[in-house]
């Protein structure tokens, strides 16, 4: 199991199902696939492809999972290869995304952004 004691992190995949669990319960989860294949996450374990309740992420883009409606979790289950950044929010909004000017959106985030995240109502900044 991966445990993260903030709300992101980034995660090497190895192929096998893997459990991420958060210190603390949030009602959005969201997923960035910076590898080349296709990335499944699902609140439940035992992950299928076409599974119910399970998002495929293709690569190079991002989903999210809301949650809200059962109350906030804080358990996660990601199959797939390469590198992910998993981050549990109390946003609808994609942290992943881009805002552009004129409408553009080109859906990638700076490596930056992730350095700094929104926890418990502080900006706390990684150097």
């Amino acid at each position: 199991m991966e445990k993260i004691t903030t709300n992101t992190k980034e995660i090497t995949l190895t192929g096998e199902e893997i459990h991420v669990r958060f210190s603390s319960a949030q009602p959005y989860f969201w997923l960035r696939n910076d590898g080349s294949g296709t990335v499944l996450m699902s609140l439940s374990p035992n992950i299928e492809e076409g599974g119910d309740g399970v998002i495929s992420v293709l690569a190079g883009s991002s989903a999210g999972t809301m949650h809200g409606f059962e109350g906030t979790r804080s358990d996660l289950y990601i199959l797939g290869s390469g590198k992910v950044q998993v981050m549990g929010t109390g946003s609808a909004h994609n942290p992943f995304r881009n805002a552009c000017k004129g409408g553009e959106s080109d859906g990638s985030i700076s490596k930056n952004f992730i350095s700094r995240v929104l926890y418990g109502g502080k900006i706390i900044e990684e150097v």
